[in-house]
């Protein structure tokens, strides 16, 4: 389970931090988008907009090919784990997400009070993610 909380923490990290990474390293080497999206293999769009923050997510094999590129670590790229998740508009802090794992790596899904804690803690967690878009309605 711990790697699904990898994943969150990756997934909102890279959504953070490959867009500025991508400027400073294209910049510095004066290079366009269309020359940047031959390098890594995608389209000069495509790279517009997961520079710009438009495009989310991108996919492993685009990351390693950006790694490889600049002579980036994957671990600089991997390591900073963001402090927050956000979800429909709400901040929650890694560590209500990193308790609710530990919850469900540590659940002995045969003892009824554990299943029922866990129960409780995600539906709280749903409860505040749903009531900050009822707000904004």
């Amino acid at each position: 389970m711990r790697n699904v909380l990898d994943k969150v923490a990756t997934d909102q990290l890279v959504n953070e931090n490959i867009g500025a990474i991508l400027k400073q390293e294209r910049q510095k080497r004066g290079w366009s988008y269309e020359e940047l999206g031959k390098r890594i293999g995608v389209s000069a769009s495509y790279m517009y907009r997961l520079e710009s923050g438009q495009r989310a997510n991108p996919s492993t094999k685009v990351l390693r090919a950006i790694c490889e590129l600049f002579d980036i670590e994957p671990t600089k790229v991997m390591a900073m784990e963001p402090q927050s998740l956000v979800l429909n508009g709400k901040s929650i802090d890694m560590d209500v997400v990193q308790e609710v794992m530990n919850l469900i790596v540590n659940m002995d899904v045969d003892k009824t009070t554990d299943v029922f804690i866990l129960l409780e803690k995600v539906t709280s967690l749903q409860k505040g993610i749903l009531d900050t878009s009822n707000e904004k309605a």
